[in-house]
C-alpha cells in the first residue's frame, strides 16, 4: 500500500533537512514517510520525468482525507509545511544540480527545478507531477504551492473548470504521469508537454 504522504530524497539531502515540515504536519496526527534513494548513475529519458532530488509524495488517501473530513483548516497546515522547504529546497542556498548526458556533457539548463519536485496520485494509478520554477523566487514559490493545492482540491471534488480539464485531456501523459506547472499570467497551473518541452495551453484558453 502506498504511503498516505511521504520523501523520498537523494544526496545531498538528509532527513534532518525536512524536520520543520515534519513537526508542522505532525500537530495534526499526520506522519511522513521517508526513503533515501541510493542514486547509482546516469538517467536516460525526457529531463522532466526524471526523479528530482527529493520528491514528496501526495497519496490519493490523504487528498481524500482532508478534503472529506478535515476541512479547509488543513489546507493551511499542508501548505504551510509545503512553504518550510522553500529555504533549503528552492531558495538561493538550495543546491545546484546539472543534467549530465551520456556525452558527459551538462545539458541546456532547465526552467524547472531539479532538486525538488511535487507528486500527487490520482485514480487509476495516474500521478500529477509539479515542476517548480528553478530559482523561483519566495513569493513565486508561495504561488505555486496554492495553487497547485486549489488544483487538487477542484480536481478531487470533481470541480475543475471545464477549459481546465480539456487541457488536462489534451496533453501528453508518459508513464502515468501528467506533468504540471505553474503560470503567472493564468494564476493557475497548466499542463506541460513533456515532448515538446513547452506548456500546452488549449486553444480555448485564448479563442483560437
Amino acid at each position: 500500500m502506498r504511503p498516505h504522504l511521504a520523501i523520498s530524497y537523494a544526496h545531498p539531502l538528509h532527513e534532518s533537512d525536512f524536520e520543520q515540515l515534519r513537526r508542522l504536519l505532525a500537530s495534526d496526527g499526520t506522519e511522513i514517510e521517508f526513503e533515501q534513494r541510493n542514486e547509482g548513475g546516469p538517467y536516460a529519458g525526457l529531463e522532466w520525468l526524471l526523479p528530482t532530488a527529493v520528491i514528496l509524495f501526495i497519496g490519493k488517501a490523504y487528498i481524500d482525507g482532508f478534503v472529506k473530513e478535515i476541512g479547509k483548516d488543513h489546507y493551511a497546515l499542508l501548505k504551510q509545511g509545503l512553504k518550510s522547504l522553500y529555504a533549503r529546497l528552492v531558495g538561493p542556498r538550495a543546491p545546484a544540480l546539472t543534467i549530465v548526458s551520456t556525452a558527459g556533457k551538462s545539458g541546456a539548463k532547465s526552467p524547472y527545478s531539479l532538486l525538488f519536485s511535487l507528486l500527487a496520485e490520482a485514480p487509476d494509478g495516474l500521478c500529477f507531477k509539479l515542476l517548480i520554477k528553478a530559482s523561483a523566487t519566495e513569493a513565486e514559490y508561495d504561488a505555486t504551492v496554492n495553487a497547485f493545492i486549489a488544483f487538487l482540491d477542484a480536481f478531487h471534488n470533481k470541480a475543475l473548470p471545464a477549459e481546465v480539464v480539456q487541457e488536462l485531456q489534451a496533453v501528453r501523459v508518459v508513464g502515468k504521469t501528467l506533468l504540471l506547472a505553474y503560470d503567472p499570467i493564468r494564476g493557475r497551473v497548466v499542463a506541460v508537454d513533456p515532448i515538446a518541452e513547452r506548456v500546452r495551453p488549449s486553444p480555448d484558453l485564448h479563442g483560437n
